[in-house]
Formats: structure tokens, sequence, C-alpha cells
């Protein structure tokens, strides 16, 4: 995803949706610094994913998608899970690149990769 988009839910950036930076893993789960575990994103999904690890913001969206009774949000919720999705396969394939410390890693490996 570019940095004119939401890595979440695809939206494009306006003075109506402003971007904001996400660390994809958390910086207290032991996410790095570096730009490689950064994405821009809209502020209502950064407020939305708070502290989650992908793998868990996914998950979250999920149920909501079960939960939802309306057409439109069923729709919304189905194209940020998409956009989710990806972001949870960069975050597999990226390895080490967007953790602090190899032990980090370590942790995020035995949790999601089983």
């Amino acid at each position: 995803m570019d940095n004119k988009h939401c890595c979440y839910c695809g939206r494009a950036f306006s003075h109506h949706v402003l971007p904001t930076i996400d660390h994809l893993i958390p910086q207290s789960k032991g996410g790095a610094k570096t730009w490689a575990n950064k994405r821009y994103c809209c502020r209502a999904c950064n407020t939305q994913k708070k502290a989650l690890m992908p793998h868990d913001f996914l998950v979250y969206l999920q149920g909501e998608y079960d939960r939802a009774g309306k057409a439109a949000t069923a729709r919304n919720l189905l194209e940020k899970i998409g956009h989710t999705k990806q972001v949870v396969q960069y975050v597999n394939e990226a390895g080490p690149a967007v953790f602090r410390t190899e032990a980090d890693y370590l942790w995020f490996k035995r949790r999601y990769l089983k």
C-alpha cells in the first residue's frame, strides 16, 4: 500500500481523512522503530487497532463482520479485512525486520506462525 491510502481500510487521504503513522508491530510488543515496521493509516483505523498485533486485529475485524447487521457495514468490513490480510502477509514475510530484537521475533514466531 502506498502513502496515499490507509493500509487497513484503503481510504484515500484527504483533508477529511488525515494520515497517522502506525507501528504494525506495536512497540509495546517488541516492534522496531524503523520504517519497515511503520505504515500510514487513517486515524479511525489507528484508534481501532490500538496496540493489537495485526493478526489479532484481523481476528477482531472478522468477529465484527460476523456480527454486522447492515450490508453496508459488512461491505466496509470486508474491504478492511482484505487490506489487513495484506498487512498480516507483509509482517509474516518481513520476519525479524519489523521487530526490535531477535527474542521478540522468536516470541512472535511461536505465537503466530505455528
